[in-house]
């Protein structure tokens, strides 16, 4: 099935992914690890699940995982988005609100 909607080599999909940055939502929704950020509601991509779902299809993880990074959809967290990871009050705020 992911040879049906991915391409056969990782520069391909990062030119994909240059020109459509969501369309990793969608390869993301299709091997079942797309998060919901738990500050915003915002959909995301967790890179690790996601990048252990590719490596059938790619060998070289480290490579893929490398340039998931910089998509803007992706978050290191697989409970908040890249968003609210990156805004420091917002992620204090969860901090103690899962403190409590």
């Amino acid at each position: 099935m992911l040879n049906l909607i991915l391409p056969p080599d990782l520069d391909a999909l990062k030119a994909i992914l240059a020109e459509d940055p969501e369309f990793l939502l969608d390869v993301a929704a299709v091997v079942n690890c797309l998060g919901t950020c738990r500050l915003c509601e915002r959909r995301f991509v967790p890179v690790a699940p996601l990048v252990e779902s590719l490596a059938p299809l790619y060998a070289d993880p480290k490579r893929l995982h490398a340039f998931l990074r910089h998509n803007q959809y992706v978050s290191l967290s697989e409970t908040i988005c890249g968003f609210c990871h990156a805004d420091p009050g917002l992620l204090n705020m969860f901090q103690k609100m899962k403190k409590l």
